[in-house]
């Protein structure tokens, strides 16, 4: 019987109708002379099938992790998984001992100093200046005073934002004192009239006047200059415990006692 003529063969094929040739092939049974080329065609098509799905899940899964990150109030642990507006400018903000946060987008936009709507700061200011001084929200600035301090009537004072505000002049028989008052006119005292000899002091009209130092020999006790004087130590007094004076006006620390002894005269003994 001739391998036309098998019943199984005719069997095993379906009718092609309107098949082309290249789809029947694929249900053609191979001849010897061929070596299989028709199965090799039919494993190449399920392993290039095999790998385009390989590759589908694979553009999923990336597509998966960039769309994975949480948009803002989204209960969050830690800032990686907020995506902010840019997939990674997120902060998440936890309350004081919460285990949870919340996403947040941090906005510094048009901002200099203030909060940036997450618990951060957009800036600090330079004294004088401060955070919307100038009347300017979240912008740094600083108004400066207008008006004169109650009581001041002449001279300048300071207007809080680096620059003077200027109060009058004083009338006709008047001075402007240091406190930006108007007065009678003061004449300073002199070191001789206050009886200092050494060191700074007040002249009776707000000013300071100099009194020079001590000669040799002496120092400068205030405003008096006095024999100069080398202070004792508890060494040389013979002292150990308490305190006493150092003859010059400072005060001696001779220590502490043993818990089985007490200090008398600054000096330790049995109790």
């Amino acid at each position: 019987m001739t391998p036309a003529s098998r019943p199984c063969d005719a069997a095993a094929r379906p009718a092609t109708g309107g098949l082309d040739e290249a789809h029947a092939a694929r249900w053609s049974l191979p001849s010897r002379g061929t070596k299989g080329g028709p199965m090799k065609h039919v494993a190449r098509d399920g392993l290039i099938a095999l790998l385009a799905v390989a590759a589908l899940a694979l553009v999923g899964q990336r597509r998966a992790t960039a769309g994975g990150c949480k948009a803002d109030g989204a209960v969050c642990r830690t800032s990686r998984s907020c995506c902010g507006t840019s997939g990674k400018n997120g902060v998440c903000v936890e309350e004081s001992g919460a285990k949870f946060g919340v996403c947040c987008t941090p906005d510094c936009t048009g901002k200099e100093c203030g909060d940036d709507g997450c618990g951060g700061s957009c800036g600090t200011c330079t004294a004088p200046q401060t955070c919307g001084g100038g009347g300017t929200v979240n912008v740094c600035g600083c108004t400066p005073r207008t008006t004169c301090p109650a009581g001041d009537n002449c001279g300048s004072v300071p207007d809080g934002c680096g620059g003077t505000l200027n109060c009058g002049t004083c009338p006709s028989g008047q001075v402007c004192n240091i406190y930006n008052q108007c007065g009678a006119p003061c004449t300073p005292s002199t070191c001789a009239q206050v009886g200092a000899n050494c060191g700074q002091t007040g002249d009776g009209c707000g000013g300071i006047i100099d009194c020079g130092t001590c000669p040799a020999g002496q120092t400068c006790n205030s405003i008096f200059c006095v024999p100069s004087c080398t202070p004792a130590t508890c060494q040389s007094l013979g002292y150990n415990c308490g305190t006493a004076s150092d003859g010059c006006g400072g005060t001696l620390n001779c220590g502490n006692c043993s818990h089985h002894q007490s200090c008398n005269y600054n000096v330790c003994g049995a109790r």
